[in-house]
């Protein structure tokens, strides 16, 4: 682990004697960001193409998300009955479905809804499941096998299958899903929280902490914590393309967001029936799904390469 950066020290006279004051000089903003632009792992992550790949696209979708009441050319549930199934035109786009709604303005709303749940639902599961498995690997003994045999028994069902269960007891709807994909991804945040403090509870610098009279709570926040996030950070990314997946398949099951609300995975269940003659109402849905799935994966690979120890720069 990398040392922390001491409190600078100055003399300062006082009534003819000089005492030694500890003078904090805290970095500016400007500073810190300079320095994380310059920080190795970041300039391995920069060299990565398809990493800033990803995190481009992944920027044009948040944007694309916040901004779409004035990118939309219509609205979301404007029915056009006369040009219903109507192919690409100058009028729609990309054409329209068999309620006669613009496509184009479906796909962007669409973007909210896969990237609210597939964002959420990682970072509730991902600061649950950090708490719980670093407290479990931390404390050990009984809490830690009733949480080991919780998360053996939950990471035996399939995230999908688990995530429709939930979704089933507690109903459709957006924040359904996202507490469904949450819980779906938690025994992965817990084991992958665990392991590492397992190990790390008994390294040298933790015992000398807890040697000179350190809290647990300063150990865990100064000296547990910082070693763990990097590994939840790289997952984490990934793991939002998952929960993306999730959120699409529950809602092309008709379990995920509710119509009219657009979602990536509703148009690709409404565009099937008609995937023959009008494909373009499951194709360009599922190629937003595939494309932004995509970033993220590509992103957490870089993550992942950028945070290797064994890198070098």
């Amino acid at each position: 682990m990398e040392n922390r950066q001491a409190d600078s020290l100055e003399v300062r006279p006082t009534k003819g004697r000089s005492e030694l004051a500890a003078v904090e000089t805290p970095r500016p903003a400007a500073s810190r960001l300079k320095a994380l632009w310059n920080a190795r792992w970041m300039r391995r992550f920069r060299r990565d193409r398809m990493a800033v790949a990803g995190i481009i696209c992944v920027l044009l979708l948040s944007l694309m998300a916040v901004f779409a009441p004035w990118l939309a050319p219509y609205d979301p549930a404007e029915q056009h009955i006369l040009y219903r199934l109507r192919g690409p035109s100058d009028m729609f786009k990309l054409g329209t479905d068999e309620f006669g709604r613009d496509v184009l303005s479906r796909l962007i709303y669409g973007s909210r809804a896969s990237l609210v749940v597939g964002l959420a639902s990682v970072l509730l599961a991902g600061v649950a499941g950090t708490i719980i498995g670093g407290v479990s690997g931390y404390v050990g003994g009984t809490f830690d096998q009733i949480v080991s045999s919780v998360v053996n028994i939950l990471m035996s069902f399939p995230s999908l299958l688990l995530g429709l269960m939930v979704v089933v007891a507690l109903g459709p709807g957006t924040t359904n899903v996202i507490i469904a994909v949450a819980l779906s991804l938690l025994p992965n945040f817990i084991r992958l929280a665990r392991a590492p403090v397992l190990a790390l509870r008994e390294r040298e610098f933790v015992l000398a902490s807890r040697a000179l009279g350190a809290s647990q709570a300063r150990i865990v926040w100064n000296h547990i914590l910082p070693n763990i996030l990097g590994p939840i950070s790289v997952m984490s990314t990934l793991w939002i393309a998952t929960a993306i997946r999730t959120e699409a398949s529950l809602s092309f099951l008709g379990l995920g967001v509710q119509p009219p609300t657009p979602s990536w995975g509703n148009m690709i269940r409404s565009g099937v029936n008609n995937i023959l003659s009008n494909p373009w109402l499951a194709v360009y849905s599922g190629l937003a799904i595939t494309v932004t799935v995509l970033a993220f994966n590509v992103i957490g690979d870089g993550l992942r390469d950028a945070l290797d120890p064994k890198q070098r720069s």
